[in-house]
Parts: C-alpha cells; structure tokens; sequence
C-alpha cells in the first residue's frame, strides 16, 4: 500500500483502496490525494495494481549533458559569453578605444601604428576561435536534434501501435454486443 505523500517503488498503475480510481505514477513520484475521495473528505491509499508502466521516453538533454565533455562544455560557455549584447558593446569601446589611442586621439602612446597590425591578428585569432566554438555548439545541437527525432520517432511507431490495439479491442467490443 502507498499512501498519500509516499514516493512509488515502481512505475505503475494504482487504484485508491476507497473508490476505485487508477492513477499512474512513476519511480519517485509522490502519490496525490485521489480525486474523487478528496471531494467526499476521505483517507485513502493507493494499492499497486499489476500493470506496469514501460515509459518509452529519455530525457534527451540529460543524455546530451552527459555526453559531453571538457571541450564541449567550454564552447558551450564561450558561445554563450560571447553571444551577449554587453559583449558586442565592450569590443566597440575595446576597438574605438584602441584606433583613438594608436592615432593619438587619446594619450598614451602608440603601440600598433596604422594599418593597426596587431589589432587585426589579434581580432582575426578572436574570431578563429570563435568560429571552432560554434562549430563544435552547433555539432552537438545537432546531435540532439538528431536524437530528439529518433526519439520521436519511436514514440510515434509505439502510440499507432497502441492507437491500433485500441481499435482492434473497439471492434471487437462493438461484434461482441451484436
């Protein structure tokens, strides 16, 4: 017997021990007042019937999360940084900052006279580095849309079988009571 506010053992089917009424809960969920015996003010538990739920779905994100590793995750942050707005404003200050100081705009010395040399290596590297950050983010997003598909397929192929059974049980109900 499960009683209200209890985690389930299993994933199954429940019928409260007052009313009747089934309730399907999973490993670790807690089990809810029933329904109908909440309305009516009575104490009730839940017994474990004995069918099982298979839960055919996974949780695609926890398994991507997973998957990767040191690399992976670093280019998901640096993607991430350097995909903000506050970002994009402190490379105009760092560029305008920088041509104003190197024309002597600004006092403080020149260090990368035009053409500003350094600052195109320096800029051409930044976005090097940039571009193998996206690209390793957008192969692994890839990956989860390709395992999110997948997924959906079999969820698709398992409820038209279901969709099927159901029928066949519908017919053969409605042959049964001709």
């Amino acid at each position: 017997m499960l009683k209200v506010g209890e985690p389930s053992p299993a994933a199954r089917i429940y019928a409260c021990t007052k009313c009747g009424n089934l309730k399907a809960l999973l490993v670790g969920e807690l089990a809810p007042l029933c329904e109908n015996c909440a309305k009516k003010g009575k104490e009730q538990q839940w017994k474990p019937t004995s069918k099982e739920i298979i839960v055919r779905s996974r949780n695609i994100a926890a398994e991507i999360e997973r998957k990767k590793n040191w690399l992976d995750r670093t280019a998901d942050k640096a993607v991430e940084l350097f995909s903000t707005p506050l970002l994009v404003i402190l490379h105009v200050i760092w560029f305008a900052v920088w041509i104003l100081m190197n024309t002597g705009k600004i006092p403080g010395g020149i260090f990368d006279p035009f053409p500003f040399g350094l600052l195109t290596m320096v800029v051409s590297l930044e976005a090097i580095f940039l571009a193998f950050f996206i690209l390793i983010s957008q192969n692994r997003a890839a990956e989860a849309s390709e395992l999110r598909a997948e997924l959906d397929y079999q969820v698709d192929v398992a409820a038209e079988k279901r969709g099927q059974e159901i029928l066949a049980l519908v017919h053969e109900l409605a042959r049964k009571k001709k």
